[in-house]
């Protein structure tokens, strides 16, 4: 038999090595080794299998039943969002999280809902004693004989218990503190919590319970523990704090049975986690108006749109007068994304003189925002922060810049456009090249156009309500541009654009024949190929026409904002730069 012995073993990876060094040569991590005592083990470990009589038979592929596992819900609307619909029966979760965000209170609150159904479900604590799980259940208000409380850390005892009750949910918090009695390194090591993970996953799938393991995170916010433990399971949550002390944001990582980057918005309250249903209102509610460098982002959260402020101000740098670089700073964006957009902003419109501003980014809320969507609402509000222009709180932007300044195509666009509609929002500005026939069944008729500056008010436009006889609605994308505005010939080159310069529509008073001038652009949303007709079924209820405005370059984009060519607008902001 052999000698037991020690060794150091990385607690990310779980490699072994006979001698202490600073970085793991598997992985790459940096103090992460371990001094372990290893000994030979009692009973065979059955790592990751699913069968535990013996080896698996091959099957065909067509004989594999294509029936979905059964869900149950949570009794938590964002809780089931987020997990694709509810829980899985016999499926494992993993949910992390900083200490003190709220872990604990959630799964005490499902597992409140889950037992007032009538369904039974086993709480395992290996960090609370039951009198302190019992004092926040009344803090809670949670009232239910069908939730068992179970103190307990070794695994053996854990799954008799299982067996025994066969719960429709199991909670174990935390999984770092289960350990398996046959096996003699530490709780929370990386053999321990890879063993206890599979064992528990195996007994999930055979019983039929949906198992819940609570994991902590290191100071770098990753789930502690090796990463086979996010592999084993079916699905991994993040809880988040963002920005407001009281909002916590749960977020899918990985799911097998749903969509991934799903996320739910909670507040924090006395009474416990709150779901925020209506995340829109919710962060736009604050919203100030008549302000400059503000302008409305419709991002997109896993698939649920979520409109949030993106603020921005643009001020001279005394340092870069003196020949030191210009301070940037960014809140919920990415530093170095904003370096680069700056960049393109300098190169292709050095009018504006950003390489000598002081830029400060701000998303409002707290929110964190890494889609490339977010280029262009970024590069208007710095431009609007820079050149004192109030951008109408009723409009909206999206789209990604490349670095020559291309505004390019962005993935759910009419998930967004139908939220901005929802919300009573007037104008998006969109890429053009995101009007894809085959992807949103739009029919665009005619050739691109802009609206006119901010500094004149639009003129009313004559759209044609739906009707049984016309099952088309016409939205419009805004008045003809004036004269002097920037020469949109280039956009009919676009195969999305085709030329209909007498294209009849009828109005709505009379049954006269009017000719579409040459500089508009109409989108016809058939509702019978549609399959998503909420921005013509909201624009019945509250009357707001959503204005559609394609661009294809950053040049388009701030020429409604009253910036030709990198040029303001406003003289005495140019006598002042010129200075």
């Amino acid at each position: 038999m052999a000698k037991a012995h020690t060794a150091f073993i990385c607690q990310e990876c779980g490699a072994k090595f006979l001698r202490w060094q600073g970085q793991c040569n598997e992985c790459g991590a940096w103090n992460s080794l371990v001094e372990e005592k290893v000994v030979p083990e009692k009973r065979k470990s059955m790592g990751m299998t699913l069968n535990l009589e013996g080896q698996s038979k091959p099957v065909l592929l067509s004989q594999v039943s294509a029936e979905e596992d059964p869900r149950f819900s949570t009794g938590i609307p964002e809780f089931d969002q987020v997990l694709g619909g509810g829980l899985v029966r016999g499926s494992v979760v993993l949910l992390g999280g900083p200490p003190g965000i709220g872990k604990s209170t959630l799964l005490l609150q499902a597992a409140s809902a889950i037992g007032t159904a009538q369904a039974p479900v086993l709480y395992v604590s290996g960090e609370e004693s039951p009198r302190q799980i019992k004092l926040r259940a009344e803090r809670l208000g949670v009232r239910s004989d069908n939730i068992t409380i179970y103190a307990e850390t070794a695994l053996e005892a854990v799954e008799n218990l299982l067996e025994k009750l066969t719960p429709r949910l199991a909670i174990i918090d935390s999984i770092q503190t289960m350990f398996r009695s046959d096996l003699d390194s530490a709780p929370g090591s990386v053999t321990q919590v890879r063993e206890c993970a599979a064992s528990l996953m195996r007994l999930a799938k055979s019983s039929g319970s949906a198992i819940i393991l609570v994991g902590h995170v290191t100071k770098g916010g990753e789930l502690a523990g090796p990463r086979v433990l996010e592999h084993l399971v079916d699905t991994v949550l993040s809880f988040e704090s963002y920005g407001l002390h009281n909002i916590r944001a749960l977020r899918g990582i990985k799911n097998r049975f749903g969509n991934t980057q799903e996320t739910g918005f909670f507040a924090m309250e006395a009474e416990g986690l709150q779901s925020i249903p209506d995340a829109s209102s919710f962060f736009l509610a604050q919203r100030a108006q008549d302000i400059t460098g503000s302008l409305i982002f419709p991002s997109l959260e896993g698939t649920r749109p979520v409109l949030v402020e993106v603020q921005a101000l643009a001020t001279d740098s005394y340092s870069a007068q003196l020949g030191a670089p210009p301070t940037r700073r960014s809140v919920g964006v990415d530093l170095n994304r904003l370096g680069l957009l700056l960049a393109v902003l300098q190169k292709r419109h050095p009018q504006l003189g950003i390489g000598k501003c002081d830029v400060y980014i701000n998303v409002a809320g707290g929110l964190r925002l890494n889609e490339p969507a977010l280029d262009l609402p970024l590069l208007l509000a710095i431009a609007s922060s820079r050149a004192n222009l109030v951008i109408p709180p009723d409009w909206a932007a999206l789209g990604e810049v490349g670095l020559g300044g291309e505004v390019r195509a962005v993935s759910g666009l009419e998930i967004r456009l139908n939220e901005l509609h929802k919300m009573g929002f007037r104008c998006c500005l969109v890429p053009a090249r995101s009007l894809n026939l085959k992807s949103h069944n739009f029919q665009i008729n005619a050739k691109g156009c802009l609206p006119k500056s901010l500094s004149s008010k639009p003129s009313p436009e004559k759209v044609l309500e739906p009707t049984e006889e016309d099952p088309i609605g016409h939205l419009t994308l805004g008045p003809p541009i004036n004269d002097d505005a920037f020469d949109f010939t280039q956009l009919g080159k676009n195969p999305l654009f085709k030329s209909a310069s007498q294209l009849p529509i009828p109005t709505s008073s009379a049954q006269e024949t009017t000719t579409l001038p040459e500089s508009s652009l109409v989108l016809n949303v058939d509702k019978t190929k549609c399959d998503n007709a909420e921005i013509s079924k909201n624009k019945l209820h509250n009357n707001v026409k959503l204005q559609i405005v394609p661009v294809e370059n950053l040049q388009q984009a701030l020429h409604i904002l009253g910036i030709k060519g990198g040029r303001m607008k406003n003289e005495r902001f140019e006598k002042q730069n010129r200075s």
